[in-house]
């Protein structure tokens, strides 16, 4: 707050899980996280949209990022993160191994192969 950002001004924070945490979320990997929600509550407060989510797609093997909070007292980014607000916006988390198996069991064999060109040309995979 100190450097005027207006974060806490929108975030609503669950008081319950506040008496639990070790640091401020913000200090550490979580600041993209709060900025991210920050942003996702003035949509879900100040417009039509119903529901908003505020998301974080990551890859289920990635140890470093689902640790990155824990001095902060969060455990698991992922499952956890979502905990900290008691707003209209959801946090939700989803790996990317799940988007690939809807897409195999959901997509047709021409829609999986313009997906699979998308993510080639977009994230060079």
């Amino acid at each position: 707050y100190v450097w005027g950002r207006k974060y806490w001004d929108i975030l609503e924070i669950n008081n319950s899980i506040i008496k639990k945490l070790k640091g401020c979320p913000a200090s550490k990997a979580g600041y993209q996280l709060i900025r991210q929600q920050a942003l996702a509550e003035g949509i879900a407060k100040n417009s039509e949209f119903n529901p908003v989510y505020s998301t974080v797609a990551y890859d289920e093997r990635n140890i470093v990022l689902n640790k990155s909070m824990r001095t902060t007292g969060i455990m698991h980014i992922c499952n956890e993160f979502g905990e900290l607000f008691k707003g209209k916006a959801i946090f939700s988390s989803w790996k990317h191994q799940e988007w690939v198996e809807y897409v195999r069991n959901n997509c047709t064999e021409d829609l999986q192969k313009a997906w699979i060109i998308y993510m080639k040309t977009r994230y060079g995979m």
